[in-house]
């Protein structure tokens, strides 16, 4: 439910991988009875999420410096004005590319278990 709204600062990829982190630790906790610590997995989302946008960002501009920046377009025709040349559509690569990084990182703390239970409350 929250990858809508991630990509578009640090600190807000940090926060909501703080909520996703706290509630799917509070989830797991309801479901199986386990003693896990809600604010440490907080601030493994927060760690994840925010690492997966710094990873996305990276990535961005490396893949956009190796790519062409437009592509399906025809050889440039001296005989033609500018304003008629076909130049292509913007190379979509890069952006996907590097969201496919960014969310891979970013949801890593959903599909491992995570080590944080706390001996004391657990059954």
């Amino acid at each position: 439910m929250a990858y809508p709204f991630r990509g578009v600062s640090l600190w807000r990829d940090a926060v909501i991988g703080a909520g996703v982190g706290g509630v799917n630790t509070v989830a797991v906790n309801g479901m199986y009875g386990e003693g896990k610590d809600v604010v440490k997995g907080a601030m493994v989302g927060a760690m994840f999420y925010g690492g997966g946008y710094v990873l996305g960002a990276v990535s961005f501009s490396v893949i956009k410096s190796k790519l062409p920046a437009r592509i399906g377009g025809e050889p440039l025709n001296p005989y033609v004005p500018a304003l008629f040349q076909n130049f292509g559509k913007p190379n979509p690569c890069p952006e996907f590319i590097s969201g496919v990084i960014r969310d891979s990182f970013g949801g890593i703390p959903s599909v491992l278990p995570m080590p944080f239970a706390d001996e004391g409350n657990s059954p």
